[in-house]
């Protein structure tokens, strides 16, 4: 059943996107159109993206010199 649905949704979806080039054969063989396969990598290009060094100001005013200072864009509450 599984099976049987993930290949009516690749017949009919407008866009498949996957992480891995790998798996682009393993979509056309359960029919996705190869023209509709669209690969994007994942995560930062470290040779484009280099962070500034932190601002000392700023983790003085928040009174975090010296501490690890973990940022995250999710939510504490449950999904």
């Amino acid at each position: 059943m599984i099976k049987w649905l993930t290949i009516y949704t690749l017949k009919i979806a407008d866009v498949v996107i996957t992480d891995a080039e790998h798996m682009k054969d393993d979509l056309i063989s359960l029919g996705a159109a190869p023209e509709k396969i669209v690969h994007v990598n994942f995560g930062v290009d470290v040779l484009k993206f280099k962070p500034g060094s932190p601002n000392e100001e700023i983790k003085r005013q928040l009174n975090i010199l010296g501490s690890p200072v973990v940022i995250s864009l999710r939510t504490l509450e449950p999904l």
